[in-house]
């Protein structure tokens, strides 16, 4: 059995920050709530800063077929505190066998769309006005994946997850990806779905370039010049985050390219642009920096571990800077920018359910205080001393990090620095397959994947 938690970190865009900018906040842990887990975090801020976390409270097992309902608290103070759980989506209720895959995208003014899966056959659009206080009635808009049938026979569906992107043209776009596999979820394609009205009506895209084997959770920015970025999990032999555009988020994608500087442990990623105050082309990216493999045999997955968020200052065609945020066991993560300058994080941990004394210590820390205020003891020695304590739980954070603070200058990879941030040296694997090695059992694309 695992101990899973989500987590909000907050730092500030200068990677160069002190540690002690970064504060985190535990929304959700194992075994509370009724719920043995909770997995597949998502972060999402409004126009006028309101904080959206959702995430896949699982109530039988860790796994994706478990009985799984969707859970959201939100934040109206810039994370200092938060509301008690909503459900959004309930396993058992009419229509919905078990929710999964949220995809949280905030629109214009007050306007917030969630988008969900249910049994991975079926896809709903609920709508808020209000900043996510309160949703509408979800709305079934699978047929808009029937279209694709002709040409791909999918049997699984799946949104996200994380949170979508709203273009300046108004276009709503959401990364998904699609199975003929069943409950393997493999093979897989990648494609799109838009909607060119506030989320009355919602179309697929086209399917993307199938170079790669088994694309799925993809993330997506809009870049400078208008163009859309996905940016791909998969399982590709070169250990590289895979990379395309499009001019308008559904046609004409651009061939699967990997981007050198992102590894890929095979797991969900974070991107986001920042704010226009941030400077033209800053985009944000996060995942694990980690190629070690699971249980040290070689296969498809890796160690998750050695969370990383990177900043690229021209639409992501480089990574100049880079921070270790989690230096052990890291997860799922999205990320989120609120208009005051504050990257937010959240991340899903897990660990064996014998190493709770980690868990312990974090309560600990924060005895007297309320909860948003126990992080930074946790992480601020990690961070500065940079070794990586292998043998610390898992937890959802959020960080914070001004948008606005400028990058420090590039420093050469003799030169004495903080590990904290520093200019991203040159890549160089930290394991290699062997080529005769026998492949691992393959698990799922999505939580466990």
């Amino acid at each position: 059995m695992r101990v899973s938690r989500l987590v909000l970190l907050a730092f500030s865009a200068c990677l160069a920050s002190a540690a002690d900018d970064l504060r985190t906040t535990t929304l959700f842990t194992a075994g509370q709530g009724g719920y043995v887990g909770y997995r597949i975090p998502v972060i999402a801020a409004t126009a006028g800063g309101t904080l959206l976390s959702v995430c896949e409270a699982r109530k039988d097992g860790f796994g994706d077929w478990a009985a799984i309902d969707l859970l959201m608290r939100r934040s109206t103070d810039d994370g200092a505190t938060w509301s008690e759980p909503v459900i959004l989506a309930k396993a058992g209720e009419p229509g919905t066998a078990l929710a999964h895959n949220a995809v949280l995208i905030p629109a214009s003014g007050r306007t917030v769309h969630l988008l969900y899966c249910s049994g991975y056959d079926r896809c709903f659009h609920r709508r808020s006005d209000d900043d996510g206080a309160t949703f509408a009635a979800p709305v079934e808009i699978t047929a808009a994946f029937a279209a694709l049938k002709p040409q791909y026979a999918w049997n699984v569906i799946a949104t996200g997850p994380g949170h979508g992107t709203r273009l300046r043209s108004g276009r709503l776009v959401v990364p998904c990806w699609l199975s003929t596999g069943g409950k393997k979820h493999r093979p897989s394609v990648v494609t799109s779905l838009v909607s060119d009205d506030d989320g009355a009506t919602w179309t697929c895209g086209e399917i993307l370039p199938t170079t790669a084997p088994n694309p799925s959770e993809t993330v997506a920015v809009e870049l400078t010049n208008g163009e859309v970025l996905f940016n791909l999990r998969s399982e590709s032999p070169g250990q590289r985050r895979l990379v395309t555009r499009s001019r308008d988020g559904a046609a004409g994608w651009s061939p699967l390219v990997p981007d050198q500087a992102l590894l890929e442990p095979v797991c969900m990623a974070g991107l986001i642009r920042l704010d226009e105050g941030a400077g033209a082309g800053r985009i944000a990216f996060a995942n694990p920096d980690c190629l070690t493999w699971k249980d040290g045999k070689p296969g498809v997955s890796r160690e998750r571990r050695n969370l990383t968020i990177r900043l690229s200052d021209d639409d992501a065609k480089t990574w100049t800077h880079a921070r270790v945020i989690e230096p052990g066991a890291a997860g799922y993560c999205d990320l989120a920018a609120t208009p005051g300058g504050v990257i937010w994080c959240a991340q899903g941990q897990h660990l064996p359910h014998q190493r709770t004394a980690r868990r312990a210590f974090h309560h600990r820390v924060g005895r007297g205080r309320p909860a948003h205020a126990v992080a930074p003891a946790r992480c601020d020695p990690l961070i500065t001393e940079g070794r990586p304590p292998w043998d610390q739980s898992s937890t959802p954070y959020a960080c914070r990090v001004p948008a606005r603070c400028r990058a420090p200058p590039a420093r050469s990879a003799t030169a004495t620095t903080s590990p904290s941030m520093v200019s991203a040296p040159p890549r160089r694997d930290r394991a290699t397959p062997r080529s005769n090695a026998r492949p691992s059992r393959r698990t799922h694309p999505s939580a466990d994947g």
